[in-house]
């Protein structure tokens, strides 16, 4: 298995940071040359040794559809208890 470099390394780090793990084990790949397993392994790893060094450097998880869902469902009780 190949090393990446320096530039590689920041490239998968800055998907990392962002939440992008699947396009961060695809960067991995594609520099090393190994399986997914391998990859997923080392990146899964090499995150958890981020997240206790630099912690800050991650972005905060997005709300996603289920907090939506949830909103959308407060707000209809809200209508139906003020039209009732």
């Amino acid at each position: 298995m190949n090393e990446p470099t320096t530039e590689q390394w920041q490239q998968i780090e800055a998907e990392l940071f962002a939440g992008r793990k699947i396009q961060a084990i695809k960067l991995f790949r594609a520099a090393t040359g190994c399986d997914l397993t391998t990859a997923k392994t080392t990146l899964d790893e090499h995150e958890t040794a981020l997240r206790q060094s630099d912690p800050d450097k991650f972005q905060a998880p997005s709300s996603g559809c289920g907090s939506a869902a949830l909103l959308l469902t407060g707000a209809g009780l809200t209508l139906l208890t003020a039209f009732s």
